[in-house]
């Protein structure tokens, strides 16, 4: 082994100036191991990609269109280590590779003869999940798919999320997007597909929904909040619905704050009906 002149000539390298060596070489190979890992997954995403658009080139389409969406949405969220959701979005159509063609044209058009069709249109979140699991590092793109369906309240934004809390914006983050793409492809207007999902604040985070619809507006961000109620403004909408301690619904999630509301929830902390801090969004 060469070592530089400045050091000892005593006919063999010092330990220390081995092991500086031996670490540098160890991290070259791993920097060469991830280079070719992540080539090897952009190149397999590629090739997914690719035969989605040869099996079914309705869904191929859908696959972008989703994918575009939740960029803007990851945008107005404020959220920069994105690849994630925007993978999980675009692999989402997957599963309708089992679809005949046929099954995947638009309302109007499809010929659906009997039940079974509509099952395994159903099915097709799982369908893909179980795709996606025959390759390890995709395992939390099929999480992300699979939990579309867990619960909305007060979950956070942002990038410093544990890995649970991903797969569990992930999915509502596909809930929000996929529900949008359903409507507009039934006919649905965009102003009144964002009404619609607007209106169902319990099933749509209104906060995904808010930042889906400022679309590809370069400018404007939504954020979330843990406000006492002394320091609710009008203007503001809840992320969360408002119970007094006995359990009844005060405020509905979703709602917006005005003079009214907020009178009423200052009442209700004084008559000690209702406590501690509420999640609210904005627009900044």
């Amino acid at each position: 082994m060469q070592y530089p002149a400045f050091l000892p000539q005593t006919g063999r390298p010092p330990r220390l100036y081995e092991a500086i060596i031996d670490g540098i070489q160890q991290y070259r190979a791993t920097i060469a191991d991830k280079v070719l890992l992540g080539k090897t997954l952009n190149g397999l995403v590629d090739l997914l990609s690719d035969l989605l658009k040869l099996a079914n080139p309705n869904a191929a389409q859908r696959a972008e269109q989703s994918k575009q969406r939740m960029h803007h949405m990851l945008r107005h969220l404020g959220i920069e280590k994105g690849w994630p959701y925007e993978l999980a979005s675009k692999l989402y159509y997957l599963g309708h590779i089992t679809l005949p063609p046929r099954l995947d044209e638009p309302p109007g058009q499809a010929q659906t003869p009997n039940a079974e069709p509509a099952v395994q249109i159903k099915n097709l979140p799982q369908t893909t999940s179980w795709l996606l699991r025959h390759i390890p590092q995709f395992a939390s793109i099929a999480d992300m798919i699979e939990q579309q369906e867990a619960p909305l309240d007060r979950l956070p934004l942002g990038d410093g999320l544990t890995p649970q809390q991903k797969v569990l914006l992930g999915g509502q983050m596909l809930r929000v997007v996929t529900a949008y793409e359903g409507l507009i492809r039934e006919g649905t207007t965009a102003d009144a597909a964002i009404s619609s999902l607007q209106q169902q604040a319990d099933a749509y985070n209104p906060a995904l929904v808010h930042a889906l619809a400022m679309g590809d507006r370069s400018e404007g961000r939504v954020e979330l909040h843990e406000l006492p109620v002394e320091k609710l403004e009008v203007g503001m909408v809840l992320n969360q619905a408002i119970r007094s301690k006995a359990g009844a619904l005060l405020v509905a999630r979703g709602h917006p704050i005005d003079s009214v509301i907020k009178l009423r929830l200052l009442v209700a902390r004084e008559t000690g009906i209702i406590s501690g801090t509420f999640q609210v969004m904005t627009s900044a």
